[in-house]
């Protein structure tokens, strides 16, 4: 499961220049699957102080998120039962946060999900993931590097769980820039992490500007949606 579209990036540049039991004993209907995932996803209640936005999963994004998911060669989109993905969430110093959340048919389709996440060729699909979302969308400026790395465990405990950071340099671009200008930008920071609790796989994207998301408010948000994926199992 990977969500790094370009829904995210657009708000940034903008403003800013342990478990349940491994398996019920029935299958998830998808009526339930969905119940889940509306449960799971990040609020307003959890990021006082930001401003909310729609951030939908329209067409553009399933083709980002299925390239994405191709490249990591993690569970194809269309094996979930339900996907929602939460509101975006603006503020400082956390420039972007939101949530998405699926649920699979199987406990082992979550671990082959997770296990391709957590292969050394996915930094490079992260990577050009974030260069994807952030090259187009603000004028007169570009993506100069980026470099995904994982950041170690989010949330001990968990069944399943894993976080990387992709640090993104951004320039200015145009003949009327002055040369002296062109590195002139702070470095973006995208951090995503997920979890996993039974067949509900959930995942938080963060992004800042000059320093890296805080440690502590990512394990938090996690903790938050862990504990009600395991009350939507219950």
């Amino acid at each position: 499961m990977r969500r790094l579209g370009p829904g995210a990036a657009a708000l940034l540049i903008a403003p800013l220049i342990l478990g349940v039991a491994a398996a019920a004993a029935a299958p998830i209907t998808p009526a339930r699957a969905r119940a889940i995932v509306a449960a799971v996803e990040l609020r307003q209640s959890d990021l006082p102080g930001t401003t909310s936005v729609p951030d939908p999963l329209d067409e553009q994004a399933k083709k980002i998120d299925n390239q994405l998911t191709a490249c990591i060669g993690g569970v194809p989109l269309a094996r979930e039962l339900a996907a929602a993905q939460s509101r975006a969430f603006i503020g400082r110093p956390l420039a972007f946060v939101g949530s998405f959340a699926d649920v699979l048919p199987s406990t082992a389709l979550v671990a082959s999900d997770f296990a391709a996440s957590l292969r050394t060729r996915a930094l490079a699909c992260d990577t050009k993931g974030a260069q994807f979302s952030l090259s187009p969308l603000a004028t007169g400026l570009r993506v100069a590097s980026a470099k995904s790395v994982f950041i170690g465990s989010p949330l001990p405990g968990l069944e399943h769980e894993w976080a990387c950071r992709t640090t993104v340099v951004l320039v200015h671009t145009g003949p009327s820039v002055p040369v002296l200008a062109a590195n002139d930008l702070p470095p973006t920071y995208v951090d995503l992490v997920e979890g996993a609790v039974g067949p509900a796989e959930f995942e938080i994207e963060i992004v800042t500007s000059r320093s890296p998301p805080p440690a502590a408010t990512e394990r938090r948000l996690l903790g938050l949606l862990a504990a009600r994926a395991r009350k939507a199992l219950a």
